[in-house]
């Protein structure tokens, strides 16, 4: 059940489905920065 919850989070968040980033809105303000972590993340988690 865990792998599928953190499965579902990756989803979400590579589909920006989340309504408040924590850290990552406030460590990235900016959208063009929110735009690179979340394809790094992407490719790192595929």
């Amino acid at each position: 059940m865990k792998k599928v919850i953190l499965v579902a989070d990756i989803q979400a968040a590579l589909l920006g489905q989340q309504p408040e980033p924590p850290l990552r809105d406030e460590v990235t303000p900016p959208p063009t920065r929110r735009g690179r972590p979340r394809k790094a993340m992407a490719g790192g988690a595929a």
